[in-house]
């Protein structure tokens, strides 16, 4: 008989995994630690593989994100402020 998943257990439904994954890309994008995040959605009954798969995309999605802001500041000739956005996400390297 092979295991029941979190997921079967808890009865989370595909909705109720979107708005976790939606919930979840909002507190990434404005800054909450992975840590965080991994926690409230380990409170909802996310299950722990789910969790890594889903924080890996939205940390990568956030990193994206800055280096495309970074870029289009250079292009509008703000280099200092580019220099200061990459370094941020330098700085949050250990978290993606």
């Amino acid at each position: 008989m092979q295991a029941s998943s979190i997921h079967d257990r808890l009865k989370l439904s595909p909705e109720d995994i979107s708005r976790l994954e939606h919930k979840a890309r909002a507190r990434v994008t404005w800054g909450d630690s992975r840590e965080e995040v991994e926690r409230m959605l380990r409170t909802k009954g996310l299950d722990p593989r789910s969790i890594q798969r889903m924080l890996d995309g939205l940390f990568r999605e956030r990193a994206a994100s800055i280096r495309s802001a970074a870029a289009g500041l250079r292009e509008a000739g703000a280099e200092q402020e580019a220099a200061d956005l990459l370094a941020l996400l330098d700085a949050a390297a250990p978290q993606l």
